[in-house]
């Protein structure tokens, strides 16, 4: 008669389990008995809501049941609510939260074996694999946007002429450093796309590093330097506060770069003010052919000076050449600017939707052309570019 009521939940579970692989709830004493002790050995963690060793142990869980996704079937990840379901912690002797017990398939739910082994979840694939014979796959972490620097490549990095480099000089031990360290990864992957703008650490307590802490004059952690291009011998000391933002303002002024938390763009990326001035003049400019005539002389005059200019880079070449490319583009189309604008628009987002497939410094190179063609139209947006220059120079300039 149980096995009669039983059977349609039985055949719910398993049609739920065999979508993904998942933490599944088997609070429901009937739930744990047609899915425990049957066809394919099980995992099962004993929690409370308000344990904060389980709370801990929830997202490792979940990568636990996910290393399985590719073998729905063979091994089922499970937790119980102890706490709700009082009875049925007492049933296998549950003691203390979390306890994570391992169900051999086809045996009686007394069988069980307690796991008492690290709560990672390399250890937790590692016991599941040496019990069902499966190999699950541990998804692995993605580098860390941090250049993390050892002796042999010190030089090499921080004094590269060609990159400003903010280095943090910190010691494992050490609880700012600690503290530090999230906030300081969340820095560098904001400026990942940015090959001259590099968000580099050392070990200087490491007994290879102790030299060129010592050099560096090192006394405390974690120190940070900046050492930028063409002042290498003379690194500025960054004494900001230690939250995202204020470094994210401090390399931004210091690199010449618009970037804003997480890694994008600001709106006033890949502007040169001077040829805003210049855009919005020649769209307002429409039906007057000559007055565009005009202002499209005195841009290429002034690509021409920027260009030879000692301050003159690539990145500020190849914006000044697009706005001469865009001022032609709309002499020969006046609708080109309204298309491009949208053409790069659904681009945009639908990279960031997922709809598409663009690395990031394509999607910069694309966020930097429609700010560019934005200049075009809002003509408060070149006034904004130059109070930002102006605060850039200022910061530099005090710091």
């Amino acid at each position: 008669m149980r096995v009669t009521l039983l059977y349609p939940l039985a055949l719910a579970l398993l049609a739920t389990l065999s979508l993904a692989n998942v933490v599944v709830d088997l609070t429901q004493t009937a739930k744990f008995d047609v899915s425990v002790g049957q066809d394919r050995p099980a995992l099962v963690a004993f929690t409370a809501p308000w344990c904060g060793h389980c709370k801990k142990l929830h997202p490792i869980y979940e990568e636990v049941a996910a290393a399985y996704s590719s073998q729905p079937g063979r091994v089922l990840i499970a937790n119980v609510n102890a706490d709700e379901n009082k009875e049925l912690g007492k049933r296998h002797e549950i003691k203390g939260f979390p306890t994570i017990k391992y169900f051999p398939a086809n045996s009686p739910t007394t069988e069980s074996e307690t796991y008492s082994g690290p709560r990672t979840v390399e250890a937790l694939v590692a016991f599941i694999d040496g019990k069902v014979g499966t190999k699950g796959k541990v998804k692995q972490p993605p580098p860390p946007a941090v250049k993390h620097l050892t002796n042999a490549d010190f030089k090499d990095v921080v004094y590269n002429p060609n990159a400003n480099v903010l280095v943090e000089y910190y010691a494992p031990w050490c609880g700012h450093c600690k503290n530090l360290a999230p906030i300081y990864e969340s820095v560098a992957q904001t400026f990942a796309n940015d090959d001259d703008c590099v968000v580099a650490a050392l070990d200087a307590d490491a007994e290879a590093h102790r030299p060129i802490a010592q050099e560096a004059g090192i006394q405390s952690f974690p120190t940070l330097k900046f050492y930028p291009k063409g002042g290498k011998d003379a690194p500025e000391a960054y004494t900001g506060g230690r939250g995202e933002d204020d470094f994210i303002n401090f390399l931004n002024g210091k690199c010449g770069t618009f970037r804003t938390k997480g890694g994008g763009l600001s709106e006033l990326a890949g502007r040169l003010p001077s040829l805003d001035s210049l855009a919005s003049r020649f769209y307002s400019a429409s039906d007057d052919l000559a007055e565009r005539t005009t202002i499209l002389s005195e841009a290429k005059d002034f690509v021409t000076r920027s260009s030879a200019s000692v301050n003159a880079t690539e990145a500020k070449n190849a914006a000044a050449a697009y706005y001469l490319k865009v001022m032609d583009k709309i002499n020969s189309d006046p609708s080109w600017l309204t298309k491009e604008t949208n053409r790069i628009k659904a681009l945009i987002e639908g990279s960031v939707s997922g709809a598409g497939a663009l690395a990031g410094k394509k999607v910069d190179e694309l966020k930097k052309k429609a700010n560019v063609l934005a200049a075009f139209t809002k003509r408060n947006l070149s006034d904004r570019a130059k109070q930002a220059e102006e605060k850039a120079k200022k910061l530099k300039e005090e710091l």
